[in-house]
């Protein structure tokens, strides 16, 4: 049992290792236009949660965008009204990861990681960059293909049988273990992508795993609150709106979870694509749900900030 436990953290770790590499190279690639684009182009809500999105899809992360939106405003670049509508944006682009992991070819992750080690050794600063993601890019396929390959066995074994029934028989345990993985691995994306492959199906519901998915989006806000710490009010504000945010969506979600299960049945056949769908739908649904209403969570944020979190 040991080994194939040891086994799995180790791939894990290859997956975040992968997803790291990825979001270094591209931000270094782009490095200081991504914090200038989102100085610049946040002019209303629809327009920051159209560059929110962008950037995310960019970055790869959501937590990256958030982290760095909540140093623009501290710094009052930009201010905490004006981060709404990226944080909306920023929960749609995150889902791209996803997506993408869900329509991978197995064999891709070994012929990137060839590109990547040519790139690598070339002498400049954009193949070295290019090289870097596709580095970062052939880890996350390799590792999500091994994930594939030893849940099945890993998910048999009586411990986590234990844990699998349940998460089946109570979501609400479901909920709070995606949040506590999310947070403690700080990543939303690698959270769900696990329900994708190592706790596949034959083993979860797809009841259990979409709302794992959705713990994950309220865990991956530990990322900013931590951030904003040390920060001025309105970066706060912004951390802690995107918490509200996220638990907001997930309390609309959880009251029709059944019947969005059944409609995401409709869409694939696979359940990996599935939960992918799945995040995407439930991200994009609710940040048009609370686009109209950004400067109205704005507000209604700030009213409790001066209450009840007037100490945070």
């Amino acid at each position: 049992m040991f080994d194939w436990v040891t086994t799995l953290f180790v791939y894990i770790g290859i997956f975040l290792f992968g997803i790291a590499l990825l979001r270094t190279g591209l931000n270094n690639a782009a490095k200081n236009k991504i914090e200038k684009l989102l100085q610049k182009g946040v002019s209303s809500p629809l327009s920051g949660l159209i560059l929110g999105t962008a950037v995310t899809g960019i970055l790869q992360s959501s937590s990256a965008v958030i982290v760095m939106t909540v140093g623009l405003v501290s710094a009052k670049i930009l201010t905490f009204r004006q981060s709404i509508g990226i944080i909306l944006g920023s929960n749609i682009g995150t889902c791209l990861t996803l997506e993408m992991l869900a329509f991978s070819v197995e064999e891709m992750g070994w012929m990137l990681l060839l590109a990547a080690a040519v790139l690598l050794i070339m002498p400049s600063d954009k193949t070295f960059h290019l090289g870097t993601v596709l580095f970062g890019l052939g880890c996350v396929f390799v590792a999500m293909h091994s994930l594939k390959n030893i849940g099945p066995i890993v998910s048999t074994m009586p411990y986590f049988t234990d844990l699998l029934s349940q998460a089946n028989d109570h979501l609400l345990w479901a909920l709070a273990a995606g949040s506590s993985l999310s947070a403690i691995i700080q990543s939303s994306t690698a959270s769900t992508a696990l329900m994708m492959t190592a706790l596949g199906s034959e083993w979860l519901t797809l009841d259990t795993r979409i709302t794992v998915m959705l713990g994950a989006n309220i865990g991956t806000c530990m990322t900013a609150l931590l951030a904003a710490i040390l920060s001025s009010k309105e970066a706060k504000l912004t951390a802690l709106a995107h918490l509200w945010i996220n638990i907001a969506g997930v309390l609309v979600f959880i009251p029709i979870l059944q019947p969005f299960t059944t409609i995401v049945t409709y869409l694939s056949p696979d359940p990996s694509v599935q939960l992918a769908h799945a995040a995407t739908l439930f991200n994009v649904l609710t940040s048009m749900l609370f686009l109209p209403f950004a400067y109205r969570i704005a507000q209604l944020i700030e009213f409790f900030h001066k209450g009840v979190f007037k100490h945070l």
